[in-house]
């Protein structure tokens, strides 16, 4: 679902802005696509006053520029205008390639500590913009004295930069993905428990929300009452990952487990 709506948003910002503007055009291709993850203002600037616009979950946009906390978007309004403004990038789920590399090489570091402060320059008299969780992978990028450069996954799944102590990290072992614990598990520090073989399930409410990631956080894919039923794939914490038919349409998402009882 959000795959389609980030196609609908590219063709109509795309044929909009290329009519107004060739810088435009040329944004929409720049910059990667957002997915707004809670319905979460937008402000002129990155000050949190001086709302422009409210935009809702799982809305589409382009980030175009950072500062701290704060994301620059490009977004069109209810009456299908271009407009650009400031909102936090927790509010944001980036839908880019998020995977780690398959080979660990050797510009890769774990950290060593939980709650790792990331900075906006080499030394503690820099902002803090970030931490990082025990064992996040980072790639270094650049080494001042004992301060390193690093690229990272926030919170929100979006990759950043920031620099970091070099004495709390250390190198990652060159093996394949599949053998790395997952470390970019920021919603949640365990990975979901993938089920050997699907179990059917029936839905015990009206109107439950499924949505995209395991939290409230994540975008709402669609609505379930009982008694539907569906296959459950994956558990992670209060949360199943299901398949579903939903109108003809095979969809996948998660829903509180409470909601669910196993089909006999």
């Amino acid at each position: 679902m959000i795959c389609l709506m980030s196609k609908v948003f590219k063709s109509v910002l795309v044929l909009m802005l290329s009519v107004s503007s060739t810088f435009y055009s040329t944004l929409v291709m720049a910059f990667d696509y957002y997915v707004v993850n809670k319905n979460a203002a937008v402000f002129t600037q990155p000050s949190g006053q001086d709302s422009i616009a409210q935009l809702r979950a799982g809305e589409v946009l382009l980030e175009i520029d950072q500062q701290g906390e704060w994301s620059k978007v490009f977004f069109l309004s209810k009456d299908k205008q271009p407009l650009k403004g400031w909102m936090k990038t927790r509010d944001l789920t980036s839908q880019g390639d998020k995977r780690e590399p398959t080979e660990v090489t050797d510009d890769y570091y774990l950290a060593t500590v939980d709650n790792l402060r990331l900075r906006g320059g080499p030394g503690t008299n820099h902002e803090v913009v970030g931490r990082l969780s025990d064992q996040q992978m980072v790639k270094q990028l650049n080494r001042s004295g004992d301060w390193v450069q690093v690229k990272y996954k926030d919170t929100a799944g979006i990759t950043s930069q920031a620099w970091v102590s070099g004495r709390y990290l250390k190198p990652a072992k060159a093996v394949t993905q599949n053998k790395v614990v997952a470390q970019n598990q920021h919603q949640n520090k365990s990975a979901p428990n993938v089920n050997s073989a699907e179990q059917s399930y029936v839905i015990t409410g009206s109107d439950v929300n499924f949505r995209s990631g395991p939290g409230a956080s994540y975008a709402v894919v669609g609505k379930l009452s009982k008694p539907h039923k569906v296959k459950v794939i994956a558990s992670q914490q209060g949360w199943k990952q299901i398949h579903v038919d939903l109108k003809g349409k095979p969809l996948t998402g998660w829903i509180v487990k409470r909601y669910l009882r196993q089909d006999k």
